[in-house]
């Protein structure tokens, strides 16, 4: 699914704050035509923590992308784009640790 709301939802308006700086920039030729800036974009599977480990590596879950902006006439915080597909479960990168921190911390014993 990908839903794009193009209004305000209070008040009806299309002028949105972000995107009206990101025209800025294109119009000053700092920033590429293509190129889209939206107040936050946030991302994830949708997964039962307590369920986690149980599902087996290489299986698709599924996942969402939620992405904001801000009405210039009347302020209002909303969703400009909804999207949902799925993700393949993975390994997840090793975790590093630097001499000092990690695991230990700073205990002595094990600098």
């Amino acid at each position: 699914m990908d839903k794009q709301f193009n209004q305000c939802p209070n008040c009806g308006s299309e002028q949105r704050f972000c995107e009206t700086l990101a025209n800025e920039l294109k119009e000053k030729g700092f920033a590429r035509e293509e190129w889209t800036f939206s107040y936050e974009t946030r991302q994830g599977a949708v997964v039962d923590k307590a369920k986690e480990a149980d599902i087996p590596l290489g299986s698709d879950v599924p996942a969402f992308s939620i992405t904001t902006d801000i009405c210039l006439d009347c302020g209002t915080f909303y969703a400009i784009r909804l999207n949902s597909g799925t993700v393949t479960k993975q390994m997840p990168p090793p975790k590093l640790y630097k001499p000092g921190q990690g695991q230990f911390g700073n205990d002595p014993r094990f600098s």
